[in-house]
């Protein structure tokens, strides 16, 4: 982690909470990939994070709290 502070990782994480261990790796896969995320399932619960591109990107800090978090979440699923 570069700059970005535990209450920015902790405001990511408020909203991607709601998603399943799926629409997490998608969403991130989509925010990597850079794909338009307005068509997926996810979308609704995790617009607040896409602020950038007219919603359709999210800043750059909010990419370093996701890549803190998804590892965080997913690790313990990948190593099943």
């Amino acid at each position: 982690m570069n700059n970005i502070s535990k209450a920015q990782i902790a405001a990511v994480r408020l909203i991607t909470d709601s998603l399943t261990s799926a629409e997490l790796a998608s969403m991130y896969n989509c925010v990597t990939a850079g794909f338009d995320p307005t068509q997926s399932a996810w979308y609704e619960k995790a617009r607040a994070l896409f602020t950038e591109d007219g919603g359709t990107k999210v800043h750059a800090a909010t990419l370093e709290a996701l890549d803190s978090i998804v590892w965080r979440r997913l690790e313990p699923e990948i190593k099943k």
